[in-house]
């Protein structure tokens, strides 16, 4: 049974109780090592020597006993995970992730660029974060809409990564180098979804208006749901 989440409660108890069920099978092994140990230390017939082999015989059986308690116990947290597990299934069968994920728009309401200074002035990466799957920043598609002078759009890009929509933005930058700048009221949207299907979108408006030696760059965000169609 696939589980959404894996619950984070501790093994202690089932751990325990997976040793516990154990504990005959390992006495009776220490038994049986002990048994060998006393044959192998056994004095000769009517001597109190000790067998030269019996300090071997004791470290091998010392060996012995420390891998079967390392075996057991990696075998008793196996099954206190996997009873863990099986519980956390249980537990959330019948749960479904119906919340999207949270969509942060990072572009500000206006700013003034002035390309002497600050040429560099590009579209900055939105943020997602979901309840369940954490941090969906690297999921984002972008799409990048120029809007004609008649309002007819032209498609920069297409539900592409952050960095193909950056290089896009710039005079259809290309191979991840931007070009300059270009006159235009242009439309940024953004969407992201995670691993249970919920999606969101977002999108912003921004103007860029040369003036003289400087860029007025204005960016309206709208935190609404959208779809472009083209």
């Amino acid at each position: 049974m696939a589980c959404y989440r894996r619950c984070k409660k501790t093994t202690a108890d089932e751990f325990a109780k997976a040793m516990k069920a154990g504990e005959a099978q390992r006495k009776a092994a220490a038994a049986e090592g002990a048994a060998r140990v006393e044959e192998c230390c056994k004095p000769e017939l009517g001597t109190t020597f000790v067998p030269l082999g019996c300090a071997g015989c004791k470290q091998v059986e010392k060996k012995r006993k420390a891998d079967e308690a390392t075996k057991a116990e990696a075998a008793a947290r196996k099954a206190a995970n996997e009873a863990r597990d099986n519980k956390a299934c249980t537990a959330s069968e019948n749960f479904k992730d119906t919340k999207a994920p949270t969509l942060k728009l990072c572009q500000p309401t206006a700013t003034t660029v002035n390309t002497a200074s600050t040429p560099s002035w590009d579209l900055c990466e939105a943020s997602a974060m979901d309840q369940m799957d954490g941090d969906v920043t690297s999921s984002i598609k972008y799409t990048v809409v120029r809007l004609g002078a008649d309002g007819a759009p032209e498609y920069l890009a297409r539900d592409a990564s952050f960095g193909a929509a950056k290089a896009r933005f710039r005079a259809n930058g290309k191979h991840g180098v931007p070009g300059p700048l270009v006159n235009g009221n242009y439309l940024v949207s953004m969407k992201v979804q995670d691993a249970a299907g919920n999606a969101v979108e977002s999108d912003e408006e921004i103007t860029v208006t040369q003036v003289g030696d400087k860029y007025l760059v204005q960016g309206v965000g709208h935190d609404r749901q959208i779809s472009i169609k083209g």
